[in-house]
């Protein structure tokens, strides 16, 4: 009886163990509120992840870096897959990290591992040539930081970004980056400080693009239910090749917002289409 005893004990204590150290990363994937590294962020799966389990589909990843705040729910925004429409439209691996309480950057390299891991966990199946990152104001200098480390670190290339109300061109350093990193930066005219510094770095490195100049209105729908209508400038360099490497708009009349950006399905059209594969 006392062998029985000691011997099942034991057992439970190597099931113990097994099943901490099966959850030391993130979770099977899952959509929801979860945690990696003591920290916490949301994971959204495509509505189609499920019934495509045993084929080959592959799906872009998408990172989102929410501003400066003490909020413990407003990481959750910008959403650019919070509906079932764009759910639909622009089918994703969704991940948004929680770090309310430091900067991104180079100071945020649990976000980084934590992608590192779903990327290298297959059953994400992640297409390495379409991540993408977006950020608004502080996320917006963490998704021109994080464009670099991912390389840096992993040799991730990025295939496209949408910095709004910040962001800085020269955090991407190296040559592999910005010669494969599509940035479309935004900033309200109204609140926002000027990015035209972006844009000079942009068109120096790149010097045999062309410039193009687009003017559009965008409107949206806010939380107050009211409608907002913004004149938008849009310029472009365009690459011999045909990439649309930069594009800088400005939002006359809009201040610290990331709203109507986010909703523009111009801009997601935009995103969705970067690639690597045409680099």
């Amino acid at each position: 009886m006392l062998f029985s005893k000691s011997l099942l004990i034991i057992i439970m204590s190597s099931l113990l163990f097994l099943s901490c150290e099966m959850y030391k990363g993130p979770p099977r994937p899952y959509s929801g509120l979860l945690a990696y590294a003591g920290e916490t962020y949301k994971l959204w799966l495509p509505p189609d992840f499920e019934e495509n389990l045993e084929r080959s589909i592959t799906y872009p990843l998408v990172i989102a870096l929410h501003g400066r705040t003490s909020l413990t729910d407003h990481y959750f925004q910008p959403c650019i897959v919070n509906d079932e429409q764009q759910r639909n439209e622009y089918p994703c691996v969704y991940v948004a990290p929680n770090n309310s309480d430091k900067g991104f950057g180079e100071n945020a390299q649990w976000i980084r591992k934590l992608i590192h891991r779903i990327i290298e966990d297959r059953e994400y199946r992640i297409d390495t040539n379409r991540i993408y990152i977006i950020g608004f104001s502080m996320g917006a200098h963490g998704a021109t930081y994080m464009a670099q480390d991912l390389y840096s670190d992993y040799a991730y290339l990025t295939a496209g970004i949408v910095p709004v109300g910040g962001g800085v061109y020269e955090y991407m350093r190296s040559p592999e980056v910005l010669n494969n990193t599509a940035m479309w930066t935004n900033y309200g005219l109204e609140g926002d400080y000027s990015q035209e510094s972006d844009y000079t770095a942009a068109k120096k490195y790149n010097s045999s693009a062309s410039e193009t100049v687009v003017n559009d209105f965008v409107s949206y729908t806010g939380w107050d239910n009211e409608e907002y209508t913004y004149f938008r400038e849009t310029r472009t360099l365009t690459r011999i090749d045909g990439v649309e490497i930069f594009k800088i708009s400005t939002y006359d009349g809009m201040g610290h917002s990331s709203s109507p950006v986010f909703k523009d399905p111009k801009v997601l059209n935009w995103l969705f289409d970067q690639t690597l594969l045409n680099r």
